[in-house]
C-alpha cells in the first residue's frame, strides 16, 4: 500500500502529516539562525545634477555625457543608468556585487576632482 492509497482511504491521515509539516516547518524557520539569511549590499552610485534651464538635449549633452565618460573608466561597473530631464539629470552607476567600492578617505583625488568639477559648473 501506497502512501497516496493510504491518504485517500484515510482522510484524517493526510490532514494530521499535512499539519505536522507545517507545524515542523514553521519550528524549523524560526530556528534558523541570522547567519542563514546573507546581507546583500548592492555597490549603487547616483549622481544628480541640476543646472536651472536647460533642456533635456542641452542635460545629456553638457551633462550625462560627460559624467558617463567619466564614470565609465572605473573598473567592476555593471551597467549605467542615466535619465535627462529638464533643469536636471541622473545618473545611476550599478557595480558588479561581488565587489565593494568604498573611497578609502575623504580627500581622494577622485573624490576632489568630482568636487572641484562640480563646483566649477555651478556657476
Amino acid at each position: 500500500m501506497t502512501l497516496s492509497d493510504l491518504s485517500i482511504k484515510n482522510r484524517v491521515f493526510a490532514v494530521m502529516i499535512s499539519a505536522a509539516l507545517l507545524v515542523f516547518g514553521g519550528i524549523a524557520y524560526r530556528g534558523l539562525g541570522i547567519s542563514q539569511f546573507p546581507e546583500l549590499d548592492f555597490p549603487v552610485v547616483s549622481i544628480n545634477t541640476v543646472r536651472e534651464a536647460a533642456s533635456p538635449e542641452i542635460m545629456d549633452y553638457d551633462v550625462t555625457d560627460i559624467i558617463e565618460d567619466a564614470v565609465s573608466s572605473v573598473e567592476g561597473i555593471d551597467y549605467i543608468q542615466s535619465q535627462s530631464l529638464q533643469g536636471s539629470a541622473v545618473t545611476t552607476v550599478f557595480f558588479s556585487a561581488s565587489q565593494k567600492y568604498r573611497c578609502r578617505h575623504a580627500g581622494c583625488a577622485e573624490c576632489s576632482f568630482i568636487r572641484n568639477e562640480s563646483a566649477a559648473n555651478r556657476h
